[in-house]
């Protein structure tokens, strides 16, 4: 067998597929995970009946045809005959390996778990194909089995074993590097393809993760100091962010020229770009570095969702000060790759410089649609319903929190019983781009114009009635807002109003849609005014003239 099958080993979990909110099936995760790298398939049906079981395994390996990628049975070596899977993996209570070898005969693949190093000794008498070394690490999709070996177990197991290697429990993109180096031929991942939003990058990245090669700076760009956070060179932290963030299966990224990214036939790429200056965007005092690489790339990969796209990857600049390259880009960096797993958009490549005091920040984004069904800001039509997803004005009044954190000594605001600062200053740091909203809202003929909500409402629904060539009537007192957000108003006096249509940085969705669609649309949202032919933007409710967050206004440069 060639050990090349091993490298990237997903086990099937039909209980994770049903718990999907997207209705995705075992074999619909499989073919898409395949398509990111996954290198062989096993099946597991612990509670299938068996005719179930060999209906489905037979149809697997169907899809698979042509692939190259095996199909393995756990378990059950009639069920492996009766579909004509490539082979079986057994367990040290399962029919013994000798009898499963006569049966299956010598060119089907049998792999054996052990669960301890006196296991992996046995297993060097008995001529298996690999050996499963379960668990790496404890999992909750396994349950019965011996304690966790960790990394250093697994060492050693793999320096005793006579055959290739597979690491199996609680594997992830965290753990991957760490196994690969302990010398692994592989890793069985369940939970991290069959659970993941999207299985075909979950698997991408996975992929890269076992196939990256660890880069060593040289000696002259290494980090100034150790562990304390100073200063380090550039290319020294560019090799650093260049293991974090390993690229998809297919796609050339950090470390040349320019990135490299197949297109497929019928889509369509969407771009996007934005600037984040210290002083402007955000404070540098005020955000921890984490949260800012957190929100640096959430802002942007919300454009994605509001044309209704699908993740493809990043580009991220930084201009920093001295002081902040060494622990601060650290976090930082840590920020970014967790927003960036999060929703499945890798970085591919960037640029860094010197800056004398500010932080500086470019990020581009890369998604992708079908063609012809990007959203738009432009396909507004008269009689549609507006429409926004979630609740507005949290961020906003996150933002005042931090900015006026003398409202009292301690930073706090009096009646704040319910912690409904935290939740509001974790808006304003943390943002949620809605990826999954957008895609559903894309596929739904009905939508019309969509974008994200960044500048608040005043300012946004300006952009889609112009972009359109229409009008809008937008009633106030329909806008969503939380509770949190109508008790942090009353403790100091404000107007919640305010804060949801004027403040901005929700990255909720603001969309079209036509009034019969709109009756049975599935995503949440709520209704806040229509589309009418009058160019100009009416509202209800309020006798202000709301107009939204302003760029280049003397008034938002700080």
């Amino acid at each position: 067998m060639d050990t090349k099958c091993l490298k990237l080993y997903l086990v099937t979990d039909s209980g994770i597929a049903a718990a999907r909110p997207d209705g995705k099936s075992v074999g619909e995760i499989v073919l898409e995970a395949v398509k990111g790298g996954v290198t062989m398939v096993q099946l597991r049906e612990k509670e299938m009946d068996t005719r179930s079981f060999i209906a489905l395994a037979a149809e697997l390996k169907r899809s698979l045809a042509g692939t190259g990628v095996p199909l393995i049975i756990n378990d059950r070596v009639d069920v492996a005959l009766a579909s004509g899977a490539d082979g079986v993996h057994i367990g040290q209570s399962d029919m013994p390996y000798t009898m499963a070898r006569t049966l299956l005969g010598p060119d089907r693949i049998i792999g054996l778990s052990a669960e301890n190093i006196e296991q992996v000794e046995a297993a060097n008498g008995l001529d298996v194909d690999y050996i499963g070394i379960s668990p790496v690490f404890a999992t909750p999709t396994k349950t019965d089995t011996a304690a966790p070996f960790g990394i250093d177990g697994l060492r050693k197991a793999v320096g005793i074993s006579g055959h290739p290697c597979v690491g199996i429990g609680g594997m992830n993109i965290a753990c991957t590097a760490d196994v690969m180096e302990a010398g692994a031929d592989g890793i069985a991942v369940v939970s991290a393809i069959m659970a993941a939003p999207d299985p075909q990058w979950a698997a991408a990245e996975l992929s890269a993760a076992v196939n990256a090669e660890t880069v060593k700076p040289s000696a002259k760009d290494a980090p100034a100091a150790g562990p304390d956070g100073a200063p380090r060179g550039e290319f020294a932290f560019i090799e650093e962010v260049r293991k974090m963030f390993p690229a998809p299966k297919g796609v050339e990224g950090i470390g040349d020229d320019c990135a490299i990214i197949p297109q497929r036939d019928g889509m369509e790429t969407l771009v996007s770009t934005d600037m984040l200056m210290d002083g402007i965007h955000f404070l540098a005092e005020d955000i921890g570095a984490y949260d800012l690489g957190w929100k640096s790339g959430a802002v942007n990969f919300s454009d994605v969702a509001a044309m209704g796209g699908n993740p493809v990857g990043s580009f991220l600049s930084l201009s920093l000060p001295p002081e902040k390259t060494g622990k601060w880009a650290d976090e930082f960096m840590r920020g970014y790759r967790k927003v960036s797993e999060e929703y499945g958009f890798p970085l591919l490549g960037g640029d860094t410089t010197a800056s004398k005091d500010r932080i500086c920040i470019n990020v581009t984004v890369l998604g992708e649609c079908a063609k012809g069904r990007g959203i738009r800001r432009s396909g507004a039509r008269i009689g549609d319903m507006v429409c926004v997803t979630g609740t507005l004005g949290d961020s906003a009044a996150g933002l005042d929190v931090i900015l006026n954190r003398s409202r009292r000594k301690d930073g706090t605001i009096e009646g704040d019983a319910s912690g409904f600062i935290r939740t509001l200053t974790g808006k304003h740091y943390r943002p949620q781009p809605k990826m999954k909203e957008g895609r559903e809202l894309a596929a739904n003929a009905g939508v019309h114009a969509m974008m994200d909500i960044s500048d608040g409402i005043g300012s946004d629904i300006r952009h889609i009635a112009e972009e359109s060539g229409v009008g809008a009537e937008i009633d106030v007192r329909r806008i969503p807002m939380s509770d949190e957000l109508k008790e942090f108003c009353r403790a100091t006096g404000t107007d919640p109003v305010d804060f949801a249509v004027d403040g901005g940085e929700d990255y909720e969705l603001l969309f079209t849609i036509d009034p019969e669609a709109e009756k049975g649309l599935k995503v949440p949202h709520t209704v806040i005014g229509r589309i009418i032919a009058d160019k100009r933007i009416v509202w209800a409710g309020t006798s202000d003239d709301h107009k939204g967050y302003r760029h280049f206004s003397d008034e938002n440069i700080s």
